[in-house]
Protein backbone atom coordinates (compact mmCIF):
# COMPACT_ATOMS: atom_id res chain seq x y z
CA UNK A 1 0.00 0.00 0.00
CA UNK A 2 1.08 3.55 -0.68
CA UNK A 3 2.70 5.54 2.08
CA UNK A 4 0.04 8.12 3.06
CA UNK A 5 2.59 10.91 3.51
CA UNK A 6 4.12 10.22 0.09
CA UNK A 7 0.66 10.15 -1.50
CA UNK A 8 -0.27 13.46 0.13
CA UNK A 9 2.92 15.25 -0.95
CA UNK A 10 2.99 13.94 -4.53
CA UNK A 11 -0.47 15.46 -5.06
CA UNK A 12 0.48 18.84 -3.59
CA UNK A 13 1.26 21.95 -5.63
CA UNK A 14 4.39 21.54 -7.81
CA UNK A 15 6.43 24.08 -5.82
CA UNK A 16 5.48 22.44 -2.51
CA UNK A 17 6.33 19.01 -3.92
CA UNK A 18 9.72 20.21 -5.12
CA UNK A 19 10.69 21.51 -1.67
CA UNK A 20 9.45 18.31 0.04
CA UNK A 21 11.23 16.07 -2.49
CA UNK A 22 14.53 17.92 -2.04
CA UNK A 23 14.29 17.37 1.72
CA UNK A 24 13.24 13.70 1.34
CA UNK A 25 15.51 12.03 -1.20
CA UNK A 26 14.73 8.46 -0.10
CA UNK A 27 12.51 6.00 -1.92
CA UNK A 28 8.88 6.78 -2.65
CA UNK A 29 6.29 4.12 -1.87
CA UNK A 30 3.22 4.72 -4.03
CA UNK A 31 2.20 1.09 -4.54
CA UNK A 32 -1.49 0.68 -5.38
CA UNK A 33 -1.96 4.47 -5.23
CA UNK A 34 -5.24 5.82 -6.63
CA UNK A 35 -3.96 8.63 -8.87
CA UNK A 36 -6.28 8.42 -11.88
CA UNK A 37 -6.75 11.83 -13.53
CA UNK A 38 -4.03 13.31 -11.27
CA UNK A 39 -1.89 16.22 -12.43
CA UNK A 40 1.69 15.12 -11.75
CA UNK A 41 3.39 17.14 -14.48
CA UNK A 42 7.11 17.81 -14.14
CA UNK A 43 7.44 15.88 -10.86
CA UNK A 44 10.66 14.09 -9.90
CA UNK A 45 9.57 10.53 -9.16
CA UNK A 46 13.02 9.00 -9.61
CA UNK A 47 13.14 5.51 -8.11
CA UNK A 48 9.48 5.61 -7.03
CA UNK A 49 7.61 2.36 -6.52
CA UNK A 50 4.32 2.81 -8.35
CA UNK A 51 3.58 -0.91 -8.71
CA UNK A 52 -0.11 -1.54 -9.37
CA UNK A 53 -0.89 2.18 -9.17
CA UNK A 54 -4.00 3.53 -10.88
CA UNK A 55 -2.75 6.36 -13.09
CA UNK A 56 -5.29 6.23 -15.92
CA UNK A 57 -5.69 9.57 -17.70
CA UNK A 58 -3.07 11.21 -15.46
CA UNK A 59 -0.98 14.16 -16.63
CA UNK A 60 2.64 13.03 -16.32
CA UNK A 61 4.31 15.04 -19.07
CA UNK A 62 7.90 16.03 -18.41
CA UNK A 63 7.91 13.82 -15.31
CA UNK A 64 11.15 12.17 -14.22
CA UNK A 65 10.49 8.46 -13.62
CA UNK A 66 14.09 7.24 -13.91
CA UNK A 67 14.49 3.73 -12.44
CA UNK A 68 10.87 3.83 -11.23
CA UNK A 69 8.85 0.63 -10.86
CA UNK A 70 5.42 0.73 -12.48
CA UNK A 71 4.80 -3.00 -12.96
CA UNK A 72 1.13 -3.91 -13.12
CA UNK A 73 0.02 -0.26 -13.17
CA UNK A 74 -2.85 1.16 -15.20
CA UNK A 75 -1.76 4.16 -17.28
CA UNK A 76 -4.54 3.96 -19.89
CA UNK A 77 -4.85 7.31 -21.64
CA UNK A 78 -2.12 8.92 -19.51
CA UNK A 79 0.07 11.67 -20.96
CA UNK A 80 3.77 10.90 -20.51
CA UNK A 81 5.00 13.12 -23.34
CA UNK A 82 8.63 14.24 -22.93
CA UNK A 83 8.98 12.21 -19.70
CA UNK A 84 12.15 10.37 -18.72
CA UNK A 85 11.50 6.69 -18.03
CA UNK A 86 15.11 5.55 -18.40
CA UNK A 87 15.72 2.19 -16.73
CA UNK A 88 12.11 2.09 -15.51
CA UNK A 89 10.33 -1.24 -15.01
CA UNK A 90 6.99 -1.24 -16.82
CA UNK A 91 6.23 -4.96 -17.05
CA UNK A 92 2.56 -5.86 -17.53
CA UNK A 93 1.62 -2.16 -17.59
CA UNK A 94 -1.46 -0.95 -19.46
CA UNK A 95 -0.29 2.00 -21.57
CA UNK A 96 -3.06 1.75 -24.16
CA UNK A 97 -4.08 5.10 -25.66
CA UNK A 98 -1.15 6.67 -23.79
CA UNK A 99 0.99 9.49 -25.19
CA UNK A 100 4.71 8.82 -24.87
CA UNK A 101 5.65 11.25 -27.63
CA UNK A 102 9.25 12.50 -27.21
CA UNK A 103 9.71 10.36 -24.07
CA UNK A 104 13.00 8.72 -23.10
CA UNK A 105 12.80 4.95 -22.51
CA UNK A 106 16.53 4.13 -22.48
CA UNK A 107 16.98 0.69 -20.95
CA UNK A 108 13.35 0.48 -19.80
CA UNK A 109 11.62 -2.89 -19.48
CA UNK A 110 8.21 -2.93 -21.18
CA UNK A 111 7.86 -6.73 -21.34
CA UNK A 112 4.23 -7.75 -21.79
CA UNK A 113 3.10 -4.11 -21.67
CA UNK A 114 -0.06 -3.12 -23.51
CA UNK A 115 0.86 -0.23 -25.83
CA UNK A 116 -2.10 -0.60 -28.19
CA UNK A 117 -2.98 2.70 -29.87
CA UNK A 118 -0.25 4.48 -27.87
CA UNK A 119 1.66 7.41 -29.37
CA UNK A 120 5.34 6.42 -29.48
CA UNK A 121 6.48 9.03 -31.99
CA UNK A 122 10.02 10.35 -31.48
CA UNK A 123 10.60 8.05 -28.48
CA UNK A 124 14.21 7.33 -27.55
CA UNK A 125 14.06 3.59 -26.92
CA UNK A 126 17.66 2.39 -27.21
CA UNK A 127 18.20 -0.89 -25.31
CA UNK A 128 14.50 -0.95 -24.34
CA UNK A 129 12.91 -4.38 -23.85
CA UNK A 130 9.54 -4.84 -25.60
CA UNK A 131 9.33 -8.64 -25.25
CA UNK A 132 5.73 -9.81 -25.84
CA UNK A 133 4.48 -6.20 -25.70
CA UNK A 134 1.23 -5.40 -27.54
CA UNK A 135 2.02 -2.62 -30.05
CA UNK A 136 -1.13 -3.09 -32.14
CA UNK A 137 -2.23 0.24 -33.59
CA UNK A 138 0.58 2.18 -31.88
CA UNK A 139 1.93 5.28 -33.62
CA UNK A 140 5.62 4.64 -34.15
Amino acid sequence: MANRDHLYWVQSEPETWLVWRQEHRGSLNLQHAQLSHADLQARDLTGADLSYAHLAHSQLQQTRLVAATLSGSNLTGAVLAASDLSNATLQNVDLSLCSLRNATLLGANLSQANLSAANLQNVNAIATLFQSANLRGALL
